[in-house]
């Protein structure tokens, strides 16, 4: 392989990466974007877990398999799962968190979630299972 060659195969694969790195900042604003056109639209419930998970600073919890009370917010990607293929769960033990993107603006805007809770048990279970 020639020196030209060697050089162009490394422009190529440079130009490649620096793609994939703009379109998912991209990916990663319009979801950020969506969020926070969301956050008027809460329920309640949503609104606690953001806000239990932020007075306790805890960006992970485990939940029933559906995510709970937290199901619309899993199904937007707001929450994401955890749990790992291959290995066994119980009901109430699927693990979840808040991406770092969606953290870093509950962050931002915490004052638009409660930090009192009227009882002790967590926002997210539905005890449905």
């Amino acid at each position: 392989m020639s020196l030209f060659e060697k050089v162009a195969m490394y422009a190529v694969e440079a130009w490649q990466r620096r793609h994939k790195v703009r379109e998912q900042a991209a990916k990663i604003s319009e979801h950020q974007k969506q969020f926070i056109e969301h956050l008027p639209f809460l329920k309640e419930t949503e609104r606690e877990i953001y806000g239990w998970l932020l007075t306790n600073s805890q960006k992970s919890f485990t939940a029933e398999m559906d995510c709970g009370h937290g199901s619309s917010l899993f199904k937007r990607d707001f929450i994401k799962s955890d749990a790992i293929g291959g290995i066994a769960y119980g009901m109430y033990e699927f693990s979840f968190s808040v991406p770092d993107h969606i953290w870093t603006l509950l962050d931002h805007n915490k004052e638009q979630f409660p930090s009192e809770f009227k009882d002790r048990k967590l926002p997210w279970f539905r005890r449905r299972f």
